[in-house]
């Protein structure tokens, strides 16, 4: 990297402090100077571990008095010196270096492949600090093979890197900019273009870095964000980074803030991906260039343009795990709000919030769901899902959300649901009503528990009427009418269960009906009963019923009555045919009644879908004392059915003498 005016030096998340060898050098000068050389090393180290008079007040240390340790492998024509000057800022402290690496018998004679640890408070344009790391990372550093990275490693140019499955790693440059290499990635650093690298050559600057040296950093395969954040005077950044990926060529440049986020993605199948979300970018292909602008990203096929600028998808909104979630499960289930054009989602699941230390990720999810196959460790973690495009570009990450998996137990039992219905109710009946019939003041009550070895803890519930998600209100108390009620509750290990109710809500009372028996023996509606009850008294199962005659001058003439009734009906039959005017509210019609051909009043209840059992009372009254010469009877009736609704009707029947 190129040093510019304003820019900081490498500003490292977490500090690594040093402690001075006890093991003794044949080249010291006595014990005094050894003695001030330690007390003077022990204070180096102690302002290196972040003091008080040097922490900010952030919390951070100043970064230009912190060293951090690092390991370094010997190029030809190095030596302690120059190490020291490179990156200690001052040849005189190569003995700190020497000090370091017992080893080293001649300081001034240093073999190439050979690997030590060094202190690094400042890194050189070509160099590159591998800050963090996870899981299976290797790196080639010239001249040695592939080997295990380790972190603190000092990369130079033509120096190169690879993670594995579910690894990454973060490289740190000297002005503060960091380059997170994501899973399956292989990158090379070499400011001289990968096209000179392959073929040996030397000279000027690559032409498609348009005549400006830059600093290059090819992505042979994988995605790799670079991501920096240096504010200045002057509200501007010299950029001289160029990301190479096969024939593409990206120029990230940070705004007017110093803020730069850009992800570059070379697929296997060839071409390029390149994101901008901080700043903007240029892309150049095929001999044309493209501005990208912050927010907006383009997608390169090999050998062809880079296509237009296309807006990035917004982030999308995290479901469960909540924020800072404990679970007792090492599989969770992770879910998320499905986002318009998103063609599949990415979920990344890490040891830090900037997804630097990877230790689980997916791609190419349809649902806003995903549980790990294998079970995540025992730790404080982090995750963010990314929505992409059809086109293949990444929209924003979502603010990565902290959880801690606090077991390594398995939950393999699901949770427990069920619907509990409270207030008047009438459960089902075989041949009678299917659903469950409610009142309109019952409510429901989902009952939730999370039961078993290794439980894992109820994560959330689903709460839905017909089909339709429903808020709890509307849950709890259901419009009239029929409907499914549904619960599903999900456990923190992602498993579920689900519940369903059939419900009729019934807010109508009976319906009261009268009618004349027929030869038939069939019962024809003729009109409702309507009226007030007034004072009421009950009519036994099975009875007679005397009224004077009207029509008769003998006093012994007495109308005779058979009473029947069940828990729905009531018949009333007179022993010798007549003629009477039945009466109900303003409606009045005469009928023909006798032993054969009675007066029925029945109480129906008939719901949407089935009839259902009622519970009611049929009751009589007569108008005026046993021995009033009036004719006329009255029937008050009341109807109410299993869930408290009631109705009440009237009927006046005015005997007119026979037919």
């Amino acid at each position: 990297m190129h040093e510019a005016s304003g820019r900081t030096v490498v500003r490292l998340e977490q500090g690594v402090s040093w402690r001075h060898p006890t093991q003794q050098r044949g080249r010291r000068r006595g014990k005094g100077v050894a003695l001030l050389c330690g007390l003077l090393l022990a204070a180096a180290s102690f302002a290196s571990d972040g003091t008080a008079s040097d922490r900010d007040d952030d919390g951070t240390t100043d970064a230009a008095t912190r060293l951090t340790e690092g390991f370094y492998v010997v190029r030809s024509g190095d030596t302690l010196e120059g190490l020291a000057q490179r990156y200690l800022g001052d040849t005189q402290r190569w003995r700190e270096l020497w000090r370091l690496n017992g080893d080293i018998e001649n300081p001034h004679r240093l073999q190439p492949g050979q690997r030590l640890r060094i202190l690094v408070q400042r890194l050189p344009d070509d160099a590159a600090l591998l800050a963090e790391r996870s899981n299976r990372v290797e790196n080639k550093m010239v001249p040695l093979p592939w080997t295990d990275a380790a972190r603190g490693d000092v990369l130079r140019w033509r120096d190169s890197l690879r993670t594995f499955e579910e690894s990454s790693a973060a490289l740190r440059f000297g002005d503060d900019t960091q380059l997170i290499v994501n899973e399956e990635s292989l990158i090379f650093l070499d400011p001289r273009g990968p096209e000179r690298r392959r073929r040996g050559e030397d000279g000027a600057a690559d032409s498609r870095s348009a005549g400006k040296e830059a600093d290059i950093i090819e992505i042979v395969v994988g995605q790799a964000d670079l991501v920096a954040q240096r504010p200045t005077a002057t509200g501007a950044v010299d950029d001289s980074i160029e990301l190479v990926l096969g024939d593409t060529v990206a120029r990230p440049q940070a705004g007017a803030d110093g803020a730069l986020e850009t992800r570059a993605r070379r697929p296997e199948s060839g071409g390029a991906k390149l994101m901008v979300y901080s700043g903007s970018g240029a892309v150049e292909s095929a001999g044309a260039v493209v501005e990208v602008p912050q927010g907006m990203g383009t997608a390169v096929e090999d050998g062809a343009a880079p296509s237009p600028p296309e807006e990035l998808l917004q982030a999308p909104s995290l479901g469960a795990p909540a924020a800072g979630a404990a679970l007792a499960t090492p599989r969770p289930r992770f879910t998320w709000a499905t986002l318009d054009g998103a063609a599949e989602y990415v979920v990344e699941v890490c040891s830090d919030p900037e997804c630097a230390q990877l230790v689980a990720r997916v791609e190419e999810l349809s649902d806003a769901s995903w549980r790990p196959e294998t079970k995540l460790p025992v730790a404080a973690l982090h995750w963010r899902v990314t929505a992409r495009s059809a086109s293949g570009l990444d929209g924003y990450p979502s603010p990565a959300r902290a959880l801690t998996v606090t077991s390594d137990a398995e939950d393999t039992t699901p949770p427990t649901a069920a619907i509990v219905v409270q207030g008047p109710h009438l459960a089902p009946r075989q041949g009678l009503n299917q659903r469950w019939i409610l009142s309109p003041d019952s409510t429901l009550v989902a009952e939730l528990d999370d039961p078993g070895p290794g439980a894992s803890g109820i994560a959330g519930r689903t709460l839905r009427l017909d089909e339709a998600e429903v808020t709890d209100d509307r849950w709890r108390e259901p419009s009239p009418g029929p409907h499914d009620a549904a619960l599903t509750v999900r456990d923190a290990a992602g498993l579920e269960t689900e519940v369903v109710l059939a419900i009729f809500v019934d807010d109508e009372p009976p319906i009261l009906r009268w009618g004349v028996e027929t030869n038939e023996s069939t019962r024809r509606p003729v009109a409702a009963a309507s009226g007030d009850l007034g004072d009421l008294a009950t009519l036994p199962g099975r009875s007679e019923l005397w009224i004077d005659d009207p029509h008769s001058w003998l006093p012994w003439r007495r109308q005779r009555w058979q009473v029947q009734r069940d828990p729905r009906q009531l018949v009333l039959r007179p022993l010798r045919p007549l003629r009477a005017v039945i009466s109900s509210g303003e409606t009045a019609t005469e009928v023909e009644l006798g032993p054969e051909r009675g007066l029925w009043v029945l109480a129906e209840d008939v719901g949407t879908e089935e009839i259902r059992l009622f519970d009611h009372a049929l009751e009589l009254r007569r108008a005026g004392s046993t021995g009033s010469r009036s004719g006329e009877l009255t029937i008050a009736i009341e109807a109410g059915d299993a869930v408290g609704n009631r109705s009440t009707g009237r009927l006046r029947i005015e005997t007119r003498g026979a037919p």
